[in-house]
């Protein structure tokens, strides 16, 4: 049978009605439950839909519990998003800034490069307390990914919202994720994969552990061990190099 096709924001927020007490994010020694999650996501949407009614939001934070609730902001400020990779050479922030050209950026100021002078800027530290309480109509994209433009200029994917909700619903269907998983998140935001672990966990109301020290990125397996995580999603490169490590066991 056939998941019902359901927009992630819609399953999200099911997930917060359901089990708010449950933990969301999982992140080094910070954890947040579904309704904490959904509170700051709301208190960043009042903030977005004070400049557009379809902002243009670019997410210029590395892997975190605000980097998430930024994404669910934009779905209830009924905008569309650009994540970026932090830790990506500085030119190469400043290209995909310019090339987006977004009517925000939400950030820390310590992140930011020259190009985001020339616009606005949301610090994630300084968004106040007042919530959207009632979320927008959703816009017709969900979100834009810049390729790696290794043969030339990097250039932006656009997403759908149908197309969005149709992946998120056959991944969950198809992995049997269910809210007692334990999800990694392993790639930078800015790079395609990232988005099954984002929705995939949030959506299925499974917790997500963004790994972000660079310890964890080079020996996963014991991330994987210590926080018991029943999904690992990655490139085969780096199950490669733990099977090589030794960190590993291949099972038939």
């Amino acid at each position: 049978m056939t998941m019902e096709l359901a927009v992630p924001l819609e399953l999200f927020l099911k997930n917060v009605a359901e089990r708010p007490g449950h933990i969301a994010i999982k992140q080094c020694d910070r954890e947040i439950t579904y309704k904490e999650l959904a509170d700051l996501a709301a208190r960043i949407a009042y903030r977005l839909q004070q400049i557009s009614l379809c902002p243009k939001v670019m997410i210029h934070l590395p892997q975190s519990i605000e980097a998430y609730a930024s994404i669910i902001a934009c779905l209830l400020a009924g905008g569309f998003y650009c994540p970026t990779n932090t830790s990506a050479p500085t030119e190469r922030q400043n290209l995909i800034i310019d090339l987006f050209k977004p009517d925000v950026i939400i950030s820390k100021i310590k992140f930011l490069p020259d190009a985001a002078s020339k616009y606005d800027v949301l610090d994630i530290a300084q968004i106040g307390n007042r919530k959207l309480h009632k979320h927008r109509p959703a816009s017709d994209l969900a979100y834009v990914m810049f390729t790696s433009g290794s043969t030339g200029v990097p250039k932006g994917v656009i997403i759908s919202q149908k197309s969005l909700a149709h992946y998120v619903c056959w991944a969950i269907e198809q992995m049997s994720v269910k809210p007692f998983d334990r999800w990694s998140q392993h790639p930078n935001l800015g790079f395609d994969l990232s988005v099954l672990d984002i929705y995939g966990a949030l959506c299925s109301g499974a917790t997500l552990y963004p790994i972000n020290r660079m310890h964890d990125k080079l020996q996963p397996s014991k991330f994987i061990k210590r926080h018991q995580l029943t999904i690992w999603n990655s490139v085969p490169s780096v199950l490669t190099k733990c099977f090589a490590q030794g960190l590993l066991m291949r099972t038939n």
